[in-house]
């Protein structure tokens, strides 16, 4: 038992720390989470290069005027400039972006990222 417990102890006060490490570091993008998903079911989204998909076309007088984009391939997210929802083990130790990334990832999963118009 005490061999148990000797091993256990340590693991879980790891995770608990790794996991309060990751909601103090997110915990500053979740006022966008809401606000930026409650926009998106009115936008119409573009397919970039790289398989990146945005909610503008591109402006080439100021190309980083750009607002949501889903990077396809990796599953993240960037909800605003330098808001990202990334598929790693930060966000998914962080019970709250862990619960809006799985939304973000619910909203496009029936969407046929083949049939969007350019971005160009």
């Amino acid at each position: 038992m005490n061999i148990l417990l000797g091993f256990l102890l340590p693991v879980i006060i790891v995770y608990v720390v790794i996991t309060f490490a990751s909601v103090l570091t997110l915990c500053w993008n979740w006022k966008h989470y809401k606000r930026v998903y409650d926009t998106l079911k009115d936008k119409k989204f573009y397919m970039g290069l790289l398989n990146m998909v945005f909610d503008k076309k591109f402006d080439p007088i100021n190309p980083d005027a750009y607002g949501f984009v889903w990077f396809v391939d990796r599953d993240s997210f960037e909800l605003t400039h330098k808001v990202y929802l990334h598929n790693n083990l930060v966000t998914r130790l962080d019970p709250y972006s862990l619960y809006w990334w799985l939304k973000y990832k619910k909203f496009f999963r029936g969407m046929d990222v083949k049939k969007l118009e350019s971005v160009i």
